[in-house]
């Protein structure tokens, strides 16, 4: 059994950028002494600006073990168990390693902010489910975006804004509505409060200390 470090290991595609070229017609030049044609001449034909699709802009999201498992966890909110002591809600599951290697386990921990025992866990309870995982997917892609797979524990900058537009929400005369800005708040906040632990057996050896096993 390996215990591998809590973090999200996520693979995106890089962006395939469109490269967009145009053709120039050349025509040779016109002597004096050759009669001049009178048929109209012919221009290149040139593409319409408006009609050229731009690069996309779209976060493709790729699921590895760990990464599925984080996202089941942010959905079942049933199976989430609330500790009103340790003003805690934690979620376990388990499950069958890739290749029937054994059985795999992760947990999800949710734990309040000391600087606001008097707020109740269940709050974070209750923002989780589709939109959180949503949430969680775009903050993932865009880490990865601006840092690269290698640097993920890097810090970053992300306006709200571009997690909505990365969640493919609808802007309303140009901008969001306050609601959906708050919810994702909301969510960062879950996630924020949140420790995971994730193991699963794998047969390629791993070092510990001094010997491979």
């Amino acid at each position: 059994m390996v215990q591998r470090r809590n973090t999200f290991i996520t693979a995106f595609p890089t962006h395939n950028l469109q490269q967009i070229t145009s053709l120039v017609a050349s025509t040779a030049p016109e002597q004096d002494n050759e009669p001049k044609s009178t048929k109209p001449e012919r221009r290149p034909h040139q593409r319409n600006p408006a009609s050229q699709v731009p690069p996309s802009t779209t976060l493709n999201h790729k699921n590895d073990h760990i990464t599925h498992h984080i996202e089941r966890g942010l959905i079942k909110t049933k199976e989430y168990k609330v500790s009103e002591k340790t003003n805690q809600i934690m979620y376990h599951h388990e499950f069958e390693a890739p290749h029937k290697r054994g059985t795999g386990e992760i947990k999800l921990i949710v734990s309040g902010l000391v600087e606001q025992a008097q707020e109740k866990i269940t709050i974070a309870l209750e923002s989780m489910g589709d939109a959180c995982r949503d949430t969680f997917v775009a903050v993932t892609a865009l880490g990865i975006q601006k840092n690269s797979t290698s640097n993920m524990r890097t810090a970053f900058k992300v306006s709200v804004d571009e997690i909505l537009d990365a969640c493919g929400k609808q802007r309303s005369n140009g901008s969001f509505k306050p609601e959906q800005r708050a919810e994702v708040i909301k969510h960062l906040k879950t996630l924020s409060q949140m420790r995971i632990k994730f193991s699963m057996p794998t047969t390629r050896q791993v070092k510990q200390g001094r010997k491979w096993v």
